[in-house]
């Protein structure tokens, strides 16, 4: 058993739960009309998504096998978290899945001999028309898949969070003495989840809109 800054990774989840309700609010706000652009939106959004999914790891390998374990109620928050984990995953998979949607330009096969070929301009501009057509209510259809997810995954930080308090409470007024005896042994001991000891803010990338930072807190 390793033993961890409980308060801290409690600050942390907070945080994780701020970043992924910073980038469902970029997904809703997404405007993607099919092509390249839509291409390099996508594939910024799905490289801070997996960022997200790794911290959620290492949250979850920070928690689980340290002191906390012996805590009531460990076991069904660390399943949330890793429930956590599952939700922002998919969220990148819908996000992959709006990617693969989307219609990017290039020249077909010819098909076999005799076959028609789009050769004319007004030909080409048919099928890119039926193309888009088809691709935008897909990816519109993936976006709010990936946004529900990652209103799941901060939502259920934000829960952690505050139940964690609230079990870390309930079991220092039941258990004083051993409360007191682990809080004087975990203050310099290192953490053994291989990840980092202060989880870096999510950052926006260049080029990318920044929305107002939410003030909200979580539930009490």
């Amino acid at each position: 058993m390793h033993q961890i800054d409980l308060p801290a990774e409690i600050a942390r989840l907070r945080q994780l739960g701020s970043d992924f309700e910073d980038l469902h609010s970029e997904i809703r706000s997404l405007a993607l009309p099919p092509g390249t652009d839509a291409r390099q939106q996508l594939t910024a959004k799905i490289v801070d998504t997996n960022e997200l999914v790794q911290q959620a790891m290492c949250r979850l390998a920070a928690l689980d096998g340290s002191q906390y374990t012996a805590v009531p109620g460990s076991r069904p928050a660390l399943e949330a978290l890793a429930s956590v984990v599952l939700a922002a995953s998919l969220a990148a998979c819908d996000l992959a899945l709006a990617l693969e949607a989307n219609p990017l330009e290039g020249a077909p096969f010819p098909g076999p001999p005799g076959a028609p070929f789009p050769d004319t301009a007004a030909d080409e501009a048919a099928v890119r028309t039926a193309r888009h057509a088809e691709a935008v209510p897909a990816m519109a259809e993936h976006l709010a898949n990936a946004a529900h997810q990652l209103d799941l995954a901060h939502t259920g930080c934000y829960y952690l969070a505050s139940g964690i308090t609230r079990d870390l409470k309930q079991h220092a007024e039941q258990n004083p003495r051993r409360h007191r005896r682990r809080r004087s042994r975990t203050a310099s001991t290192p953490s053994s989840s291989g990840c980092p000891q202060t989880a870096a803010p999510f950052t926006k990338r260049a080029g990318t809109a920044s929305p107002r930072r939410s003030t909200r807190t979580g539930p009490p």
